[in-house]
């Protein structure tokens, strides 16, 4: 297993989501979300024997997307499997908050939606990690 920051750096998204979000800023905090859960995903592919993290550039599609299809392959037992899909949606909600000029999250949808899928989405990834540790 490589020394890898990303597990650091996926804490401390996660914990900069929260602070957003107890400030209302739920546009940034959904951001740093899903680069918290992105973050364990390229942690889990970092240590991989088969799969290799994608590189910018390597696909019209984007490395975030190869990435997540990749880590789909390695998350393939029963509800981990949604783990991609919810990835995929992260990812579309992410770039609606950084770049869509009439996009907005609000409390309840942060709350009710975001939260609850950021929760269970990183608990799945905690797994992971964690079995590669041991």
């Amino acid at each position: 297993m490589r020394n890898s920051k990303l597990l650091e750096k996926s804490d401390e998204n996660l914990k900069a989501a929260e602070l957003m979000a107890d400030q209302e800023m739920y546009n940034a905090a959904t951001s740093r979300a899903y680069y918290s859960l992105y973050q364990k995903v390229l942690h889990i592919l970092e240590d991989h024997p088969f799969l290799e993290i994608a590189e910018k550039g390597e696909s019209k599609s984007g490395p975030h997307e190869i990435n997540i299809s990749r880590v789909e392959l390695v998350l393939q037992v029963g509800e981990d499997r949604k783990v991609a899909t919810t990835l995929r949606y992260f990812k579309d909600i992410r770039q609606s908050c950084d770049y869509g000029s009439d996009f907005l999250i609000n409390s309840k949808h942060y709350q009710k939606q975001i939260k609850k899928m950021l929760l269970k989405t990183s608990s799945i990834l905690e797994t992971y990690c964690n079995q590669q540790k041991g």
